[in-house]
């Protein structure tokens, strides 16, 4: 039952009265309990990271000026995909473990809607996005993280914990450039970590981890091992020294069909040592892996790769230099914070047709709306612009459609007059909206035909969440614009090389595209991610074809 006091959604009192407490923290003494703090004692700077149904924003506490990572996870969709142990799990894992690679959790709270998990600030980023920025790493710098996560490791395996979502991403480094681990939401206890014997398992012999670093007995459906974060390892230091993982395709599908064939190959750069390594990691075999055993961890320190290493004073060695991000991710980033007032059924009529829109669309008042039923695309645009100007909000136009959504308090208050128009009212808002749509598209999108692909998405940036349009044209011409204004456009600079412009899919809705200039993050609320993927994808393979193909010399028929 609701809670009608307490202001909350439906269905979210269940995690103010056990998320982040229950049985294990009766037992538990927590080292970062549960503060009286809100939203409103922070500032907040960057997005640092995007989840499914969390984000992470860079927060700086106004009566301290300490800067945190604040990782904000939405209640109802936690109590919607059932999600709620696994936070519950990372929660108390982040608080217990007691290691210089692990990120350090500083306190929790929440708020009717959400919870919040306060998470030391790693200001160099993302390991990821070194590799990125690099190009590639240096043996040097390939061998230091590989030894700090093999120490990370070490001391997991040790507790007991499979971390099974080991990758770059998940690698952030400090202001002074050494590894910390997060995300720990998919992890596996072996042994009852600290006592907790209920932590959930119900993920252990399901597909757990991001595509590319799936070890191949999890594809086959047997249980996580700690070799499986050991192959995972053998793919990121693949990685590292390759610039891109060792399983890469367009698909998940054909991704998992190389992880099984154990589908890659060495470039002749890399060092007989390197190479060494990393087959031995990525053995089909987890038994097999080095580093699984006893005796695992000293073994695979003492491979010929770390040659020179000195474990015992890893962390307090001098790291390599963190690159600093593109200036354009610093500057010039804009926000547009209106943009959450957008209406949340916005469709194009030429696309998915208006229907759902003005089913939910009701009026207290309409003028003569048959006089709109049969009006031409330039009327419909006057008539339009006329009533905007004026302001007389009764007007049935296209605005009405898409922008507002009117809804009566008082049922009582529609007259019977409006309620007897009412099918011919929504005819003639249809026919307006795609008079409407058919002349404002024309005018924004007629030079840039013909579009591969279009579809809202809500584009990711620091705090603030906009929807936007994306649109793929055959130029091939990437871009977004506002919807509110429809002719506020942002370029994403294309490039026909997959290493100058790379789509990365975290989930069905969430991805990111990644360019030399700066890095754009994306949730399309259709779930087409990998279709943007796909798509962008294929017209970068045609346009290198088309360019290889003009390079040849013409035949000339003399």
């Amino acid at each position: 039952m609701e809670d009608k006091t307490s202001g909350s959604p439906p269905n979210t009192r269940v995690i103010q009265d056990s998320a982040l407490s229950g049985s294990n923290s009766k037992r538990i003494s927590f080292r970062a309990p549960q503060a009286p703090f809100t939203a409103k004692d922070f500032s907040y700077g960057k997005l640092l990271g995007l989840g499914s149904y969390s984000k992470v924003v860079q927060a700086t506490k106004k009566d301290t000026g300490v800067t945190y990572a604040l990782k904000i996870m939405d209640k109802l969709h936690i109590v919607k995909e059932n999600t709620l142990n696994y936070v519950k799990l990372e929660r108390i894992l982040l608080d217990q473990l007691d290691h210089p690679g692990v990120v350090q959790l500083h306190f929790t709270f929440q708020d009717a809607h959400y919870l919040y998990m306060g998470l030391e600030c790693c200001e160099g980023g993302e390991l990821f996005h070194q590799i990125q920025r690099k190009k590639r790493l240096s043996v040097d710098e390939a061998r230091f993280y590989a030894s700090e996560l093999i120490d990370i490791m070490e001391y997991l395996h040790g507790q007991g914990l499979i971390h099974r979502d080991l990758k770059p991403e998940n690698l952030l480094l400090t202001r002074d450039g050494h590894l910390k681990v997060i995300d720990f939401g998919s992890a596996k206890s072996i042994n009852n970590f600290n006592g907790l014997v209920d932590i959930p398992d119900d993920k252990g012999c399901t597909l757990v981890g991001t595509a590319e670093y799936v070890s191949p007995e999890v594809l086959d459906g047997q249980p996580a091992t700690m070799g499986t974060d050991l192959w995972a390892l053998g793919c990121i230091v693949y990685q590292m020294l390759v610039g891109r993982p060792p399983f890469k395709c367009a698909t998940e599908y054909l991704t998992f069909q190389k992880i099984l064939n154990r589908d890659f190959e060495f470039p002749e750069f890399l060092s007989a040592e390197a190479r060494d390594l990393i087959d031995r990691l990525l053995d089909l075999d987890p038994s097999r892996r080095l580093g699984v055993g006893a005796d695992g961890f000293a073994t695979l320190k003492a491979h010929s790769f770390f040659q020179g290493t000195e474990w015992s004073e890893l962390w307090k060695s001098p790291a390599p230099l963190v690159a600093p991000p593109p200036e354009s991710d610093i500057e010039g980033e804009t926000t547009d914070d209106e943009d959450n007032e957008l209406h949340p059924d916005w469709a194009f009529a030429h696309l998915e047709g208006v229907d759902k829109l003005t089913n939910k669309l009701e009026v207290l008042n309409v003028n003569k709306p048959e006089e709109s039923s049969n009006i031409s695309s330039y009327e419909s645009d006057r008539r339009f612009k006329d009533s905007t100007d004026s302001g007389h909000r009764s007007t049935v136009h296209a605005r009405s459609c898409f922008y507002y959504k009117r809804v009566s308090r008082e049922k009582n208050t529609i007259s019977r007059s409006v309620e007897k128009c009412r099918s011919c009212f929504l005819e003639a808002v249809r026919q307006s909206a795609r008079l409407f749509c058919m002349v404002l598209w024309n005018k924004l999108l007629l030079r840039y035909k013909p579009i591969l692909m279009i579809s809202v998405v809500k584009e990711h940036e620091k705090l603030s969440s906009g929807k936007r349009i994306l649109i793929l044209t055959g130029k091939p011409s990437l871009f977004y614009i506002d919807p509110r204004r429809m002719s506020r456009k942002w370029e994403i600079m294309w490039s026909d090389n997959a290493d100058e412009m790379s789509v990365h899919v975290k989930n069905d809705r969430v991805f990111s595209i990644y360019t030399p200039k700066r890095m754009y993050y994306f949730e399309d609320e259709k779930s087409l991610a990998w279709r943007w993927k796909n798509i962008i994808e294929r017209v970068q393979r045609k346009q290198r074809a088309q360019a290889i193909q003009e390079t040849r010399v013409p035949f000339i028929d003399h």
